[in-house]
This record gives C-alpha cells, structure tokens and sequence, in this order.
C-alpha cells in the first residue's frame, strides 16, 4: 500500500472516528439491546471522549508507522538490489574481458603452431623461420 493510500485510510478513519464522537458525545446510551436494556455508549463524559479520540489517533498513528517502516525497507531493498545489479554488472564485464583475452591467447597459440608446422614442413625456408620468430615475439 503506497503512503498517499494509507494516509487516504487513516484521513477515512479519523472521519469516521469524529463522526461517532459527533453522534454520541454527550450521550449516556445509545438505544437498547434484544432485551431491552440500554447500551451504554461510553460517551457520556468528555474524559470518555478523549479516550476513544486517543485510541483512534492511536490506531492511525500506528499504522502511519508501519508504513513509514515499510517504506524504510522498501528503500534499504533498493539499494541493496542496486548494489548486487552493480557487482552482476561488473562481473559480466570481467567475464567479458576475460572471454576476448582468451581468444586473442588463442589466436597467437594457432599463430605460433602454425608457424612451428610450416618450419618443419619447409625447413629451409626463410620465410617460415621469420613467421615462427614473429610468432615467437609476439
């Protein structure tokens, strides 16, 4: 629930919670039961009203809170996300970089058993001792 949706929550409960203060305040009973007897509305003197206007503000503050924290931990979930996306992210460049250093290694072992084999094909070629030394150097 995003907090503009628990604010709205909390904004609907404490009107509901004045509009019953707004009803029974002042009131000692608040119609009768299936027997007959009246309900008492617990309203009937201002500290009874403050309790119950404590005890809503209570329940909205808390609940405030409990997004706030949620809120807190979504943000602390971000950032460690982010910090993972960002070792993921360099550890594919590693890998990256690790890939194109094993071809250009392998591409001079090909190079240089290349040259090795045409030195012993064509021994007294001069050509062929000078590609194996290039390949030897480089």
């Amino acid at each position: 629930m995003s907090t503009a949706d628990t604010l709205k929550k909390a904004l609907r409960d404490a009107a509901t919670s004045l509009e019953t203060i707004s009803r029974l305040a002042g009131k000692v009973y608040d119609g009768k039961d299936a027997n007959g007897e009246p309900i008492p509305t617990y309203m009937g003197h201002h500290d009874e009203v403050r309790a119950y206007a404590a005890s809503r503000a209570g329940v909205a503050r808390a609940e405030l809170a409990a997004n706030e924290a949620e809120k807190a931990m979504s943000e602390a979930l971000e950032r460690v996300i982010a910090e993972q996306q960002k070792e993921i992210d360099r550890l594919r460049l590693m890998e990256k970089n690790n890939n194109e250093r094993w071809q250009h290694e392998n591409k001079l072992v090909e190079r240089m058993a290349l040259a090795v084999f045409s030195v012993l094909n064509h021994p007294e070629s001069p050509e062929c001792h000078f590609e194996l030394k290039q390949a030897v150097m480089a």
